[in-house]
């Protein structure tokens, strides 16, 4: 039981190549996950996100115009 240890190490120089490959795609990944969360790119004025963000902006002026709800 002294002789066993909680993982086993690398079999093959194969396995090394495998796990940077896998490190490489994850750095990849979360380099480009964080690039487009802060600078997204999309500029044009006809997006899809601009009409979203232009109805929100809208609505609470909206609320405010109809009056208070009597009930």
């Amino acid at each position: 039981m002294h002789d066993m240890g909680h993982m086993a190490g690398p079999q093959a120089a194969w396995e090394y190549v495998l796990v940077a490959v896998a490190v490489i795609i994850v750095v990849w990944v979360f380099y480009l996950a964080f690039k487009y969360i802060f600078k997204p790119g999309e500029e044009e004025a006809d997006h899809i996100k601009r009409r979203i963000l232009e109805q929100d902006d809208a609505q609470p002026e909206a609320q405010d115009q109809a009056g208070p709800k009597k009930g």
